[in-house]
């Protein structure tokens, strides 16, 4: 499995709490045995980018099913980017980043209400262009 880390920070910006990821049929059995490829497969159908990896931290942090603040393991990733994810109803701001039309997208940015958690996930206007 991932390392785990005793504190929160993190490279990645997305985040399931173990209380979220437990109910979901077949992952504790997985997980006791250390069935890396069941695991895996179970993340990945949750927005895992298996490709970037994700890291096991143990902190305080809110649950995303009933936002109830837990002390605990928690699965640290970054967002799966892939068609099939962004068809899903993956999040706002991947969707934004993967638009194929910078206009459209500088224009989505500009209008989005929730903004951006890090900076690094939000090109600049100059960075997108350089990608023309």
């Amino acid at each position: 499995m991932s390392k785990v880390k005793h504190f929160p920070t993190s490279e990645y910006d997305q985040y399931l709490s173990f209380v979220d990821v437990e109910n979901v049929v077949g992952f504790q059995e997985a997980w006791k045995v250390q069935d890396k490829e069941k695991v895996d497969a179970i993340l990945y159908s949750l927005g895992v980018d298996l490709e970037n990896g994700y890291e096991i931290e143990i902190n305080t942090h809110r649950t995303r099913i009933s936002q109830q603040v837990e002390y605990g393991p928690r699965f640290s990733f970054s967002e799966r980017k892939d068609k099939i994810w962004q068809q899903s109803g993956m999040s706002i701001e991947d969707q934004i980043a993967n638009c194929s039309d910078i206009s459209l997208q500088i224009m989505l940015k500009g209008m989005s209400k929730r903004g951006f958690g890090k900076c690094d996930t939000v090109k600049s206007v100059e960075q997108l262009a350089s990608e023309l």
